[in-house]
């Protein structure tokens, strides 16, 4: 999997795009949060919440083609207190669970809280996540397409 943060507007947009053919195994980047104090960023510590990361077909689709959690061991924390998590799907659930195109994905976490059901829910990113069939697939994209041409770069990334 590649995912590339990109900076601007009022949410962190991630890309991401996965090999179907492939194991899903990925660092996610650091997660931060704003010092009160000072200011500054800091690692957002994890400890004691749920990740969770939504792939529908658009963001506001009420179907969810694949849910991913850290409850599920999908999303791994490799160092809550750091900010630091991965995913881990395996091929066989990545072919059976994730089709092959263009999906929307967002990432929430949740906290314990007073709220309405016991917690409160942060949304963390959103963006595009690209599912490809693999290297040969993503080898032969039309990138004079102008809709592929946007995920040239991620040729390098994969190996290409």
């Amino acid at each position: 999997m590649v995912t590339i943060p990109i900076d601007g507007g009022p949410q962190t947009l991630v890309a991401m795009a996965v090999l179907q053919d492939e194991d899903w195994l990925d660092p996610l980047p650091q997660f931060l949060d704003r010092d009160d104090e000072t200011g500054a960023e800091v690692p957002l510590d994890l400890t004691g919440m749920t990740l969770e990361l939504y792939v529908r077909p658009t963001f506001d689709h009420p179907t969810i083609v694949k849910k991913l959690s850290t409850a599920d061991g999908s999303i791994v924390f490799d160092d809550a207190s750091l900010g630091l998590t991965s995913i881990h799907v395996e091929r066989p659930d990545v072919i059976a669970d994730l089709p092959i195109g263009s999906w929307q994905q967002f990432l929430l976490a949740k906290e314990p809280s007073d709220g309405l059901d016991g917690f409160a829910y942060r949304e963390l990113w959103r963006g595009p996540l690209i599912v490809y069939g693999g290297r040969t697939e993503l080898r032969g994209l039309d990138f004079s397409d102008p809709l592929n041409s946007q995920y040239l770069p991620l040729i390098g990334l994969f190996g290409g």
